[in-house]
C-alpha cells in the first residue's frame, strides 16, 4: 500500500514549509529538518489527536507485545501526558466474527484497514462514515462483522493462511535463515545505489546463476501452494 497520509506524525520541513515525510519525494538541494523547532511540534500535536481517539491500557492490551504502532510512537516521541482526552465512543464492541474484533475504543480511524480492504483485497466491504457526529468504521455500511461481506473473506485468508503455515512446516529453518540474511543484504545494496541499473546490468543480473535458482525456487513455492490451496 502507498502512503494514506492520515497520521500527520511524519510532518518534517522542508524548506519552511510543513510536509508528510510519507508523501514527499527526496529531492536533491533541499534543507530538511526531521527534529526539534516546528517538524516536532507537528508532530506531538498530531499524534495527540490520535491518542484522543484511542484508549491508553497499555499494561492490560493484548497487543502489548512490541509490536504495536502506538504504543512505540508514543515512546518514540517521548510522550509523557496527553494533552487531550481520551473521548470514549458511543459503539459497542462487535466480537461476532471468529478471526478478529472490532473495538471502536481503540481505533484510530487511520484507514489502513479501508486501504488494505479496498485496494489488496479489492472489494468496499470496510468505509469510514466522516459525516457521523463520531466517525467511525463500517462493514456494508453497518452490518455486523458476522453478517457482512467481509465473513467468506476472513474465511478464505484463514484457509490460505493453514496451507501456508502446513507449507513452511516442511522447509528447512536454515535455508530460510541465510534467505533472510541475504534479503537484509540485498535491500541494503540496492538503497546505496544512487542511481538506477542500465537495462545491460539489469539483464546481466537476471542471468546470473543465483537468479535462476531464485526463480526456481519461487515457481516451485507458489506451485507447491496452489496445490495446497485446492
Amino acid at each position: 500500500m502507498g502512503p494514506i497520509e492520515t497520521c500527520d506524525t511524519c510532518m518534517v520541513d522542508v524548506d519552511g514549509k510543513l510536509v508528510r515525510d510519507c508523501a514527499t519525494p527526496a529531492a536533491t538541494g533541499k534543507n530538511v529538518t526531521t527534529v526539534g523547532g516546528r517538524a516536532e511540534a507537528a508532530q506531538g500535536e498530531a499524534f495527540d489527536l490520535i491518542l484522543q481517539k484511542h484508549e491508553l491500557y497499555c499494561t492490560v492490551c493484548d497487543n502489548n507485545n512490541g509490536n504495536c504502532t502506538v504504543h512505540n510512537t508514543t515512546r518514540d516521541l517521548k510522550v509523557k501526558h496527553q494533552a487531550r482526552p481520551f473521548r470514549p465512543k458511543a459503539y459497542a464492541q462487535d466480537h461476532s466474527n471468529p478471526f478478529y474484533r472490532n473495538d471502536p475504543d481503540q481505533c484510530l480511524l487511520c484507514g489502513r484497514c479501508v486501504e488494505a480492504c479496498q485496494n489488496v483485497q479489492v472489494n468496499e466491504t470496510l468505509t469510514i462514515n466522516w459525516e457521523a457526529k463520531q466517525p467511525r468504521v463500517l462493514w456494508d455500511g453497518g452490518e455486523q462483522i458476522a453478517g457482512s461481506s467481509a465473513e467468506p473473506i476472513s474465511a478464505n485468508a484463514m484457509r490460505d493462511l493453514i496451507a501456508l503455515g502446513k507449507l513452511l512446516g516442511t522447509l528447512d529453518p536454515e535455508p530460510i535463515s541465510k534467505f533472510s540474511k541475504e534479503m537484509a543484504e540485498a535491500a541494503n545494496s540496492h538503497r546505496a545505489e544512487t542511481q538506477p541499473p542500465s537495462m545491460r546490468q539489469l539483464w546481466k543480473r537476471m542471468r546470473s546463476p543465483e537468479s535462476r535458482r531464485g526463480l526456481s525456487f519461487l515457481t516451485a513455492m507458489l506451485a507447491a501452494l496452489g496445490r495446497a490451496t485446492k
